[in-house]
């Protein structure tokens, strides 16, 4: 059966946004069982050091999203964290990755994507894409591309918001978030570092660039989770983001579009991930556009 979606009227929008921000969201039992699983994690006994830490965020989220659910009329404020809640905690849930997949196993998977790569492109892209194409200004562009992720959920988001279209806000926040948690979960079980971590020597920002190689190369090594390349969460969620767009914000999907596709090679181009990577975080991206507005639909809005 199709899902279908009715135009509200503005009063018509008021009122979901006022009436749904008090019931439990399919957004919301994502977050539940991503924080529960984890949690688990955190007492078994080979628990990293920093346990106590993580729980205490753990816990923050297991407790205070039923209350910002329950209290989300009660003030502007309160209402704004419970609709944006499931990415403003995104930093610190990467961050913490590097921790949680030492817990249930002591290797990265690398060796076995290499293979796949290996086998299905008879090539290790992340170092021989660089090299059939060593041209500076195609560098440049692909690592802009590559750096624009930080600005894709602000683009689809901040407009949606501020134009009042809370049911759409609602559909697109429980796909992307559903993007990420998904992503992250299966980095707890199935850790890769990604070939900027594999292949030496690392490559050079100064012969792929002027300025964005410079500043993607700081960003990885100074901030990347390890064990989080595959699939690439970079990927998915930008195809999420951009797919989501093209459904509710024509303007910013027109916008996104050719930087999302640069993304998409340079994370390959940049030596960031492996090209099954990429591929893998555009099936999971593609698949969430395809089958997550239904869901959620069905769910927050009961209508099929």
């Amino acid at each position: 059966m199709a899902v279908t979606e009715a135009v509200l009227s503005p009063s018509e929008a008021g009122t979901v946004a006022a009436a749904g921000s008090r019931r439990f969201r399919l957004v919301d039992w994502f977050t539940f069982i991503y924080f529960g699983v984890n949690t688990l994690l955190l007492v078994h006994p080979n628990r990293p050091p920093n346990w106590a830490t993580l729980l205490l965020f753990h816990l923050a989220f297991l407790a205070g999203v039923p209350l910002l659910i329950k209290f989300a009329g009660r003030h502007r404020v309160i209402g704004f964290l419970r609709d944006w809640y499931p990415i403003l905690g995104l930093f610190f849930m990467y961050n913490e990755l590097q921790y949680l997949n030492r817990v249930l196993t002591d290797r990265y998977f690398d060796p076995l994507v290499i293979g796949w790569e290996q086998r299905l492109f008879g090539h290790q892209l992340a170092v021989d894409f660089r090299r059939w194409a060593p041209w500076k200004a195609l560098g440049e562009a692909l690592h802009f591309g590559y750096f624009s992720y930080y600005f894709n959920l602000p683009a689809l988001f901040i407009p949606l918001w501020l134009s009042r279209k809370y049911r759409e806000f609602r559909i697109a926040m429980g796909v992307v978030a559903g993007t990420y948690y998904f992503c992250y979960l299966w980095y707890v079980f199935f850790p890769v570092t990604g070939p900027y971590w594999q292949f030496q020597p690392l490559p050079d920002p100064a012969a792929e660039g002027w300025f964005f190689p410079q500043l993607a190369n700081t960003i990885v090594h100074g901030g990347s989770s390890r064990g989080s390349a595959f699939p690439s969460s970079h990927i998915a969620a930008s195809v999420a983001v951009l797919g989501m767009a093209g459904r509710y914000l024509k303007p910013v999907f027109r916008l996104l579009f050719v930087p999302v596709v640069l993304l998409c090679l340079g994370t390959v181009y940049g030596g960031f991930h492996y090209g099954v990577d990429a591929l893998a975080g555009l099936a999971v991206g593609l698949l969430a556009v395809r089958y997550g507005p239904g869901l959620v639909i069905r769910h927050d809005f009961g209508r099929a």
